[in-house]
C-alpha cells in the first residue's frame, strides 16, 4: 500500500522524493513507446509526469500515465498534479532541456 498524505497537507521536501518512488515502484508497467518520462516538482511543490507531446496518441501508455498520476495524488495529497491535468504531454525540446 502506497504510504498517503492526503490527511496532511505539509510533507517536508525530503519526504516527497520517497512517496514517488514508493508510488512509481508500485505502479502498472508503462509502455517503452512512451519515449523518456520525466516527474518534475515545480516551484509550488506539485509533482507532474511530463512525456513527449507525440506520446498522446497512445492509448495504452496514456492511461498507465494516467494511472501512475492517480497513484501520486493519492500518495502526496496536494502536492500531486490536479485531476484535471494528470500529465503534461510537452514538445521534445522542452523535454530535452531538464536533462
Amino acid at each position: 500500500m502506497t504510504q498517503s498524505v492526503m490527511n496532511s497537507d505539509f510533507v517536508r521536501f525530503d519526504d516527497i522524493r520517497k512517496l514517488v518512488v514508493n508510488a512509481v515502484k508500485q505502479s502498472g508497467p508503462i509502455p517503452n513507446e512512451m519515449g523518456p518520462i520525466y516527474l518534475v516538482r515545480n516551484l509550488y511543490g506539485k509533482v507532474s509526469i511530463s512525456t513527449p507531446e507525440d506520446a498522446e496518441a497512445d492509448d495504452a501508455g496514456r492511461r498507465a500515465l494516467e494511472s501512475l498520476a492517480v497513484r501520486l495524488r493519492e500518495a502526496l495529497g496536494t502536492h500531486g498534479a490536479p485531476a484535471g491535468e494528470p500529465v503534461l504531454f510537452v514538445g521534445r525540446a522542452l523535454l530535452d532541456s531538464l536533462r
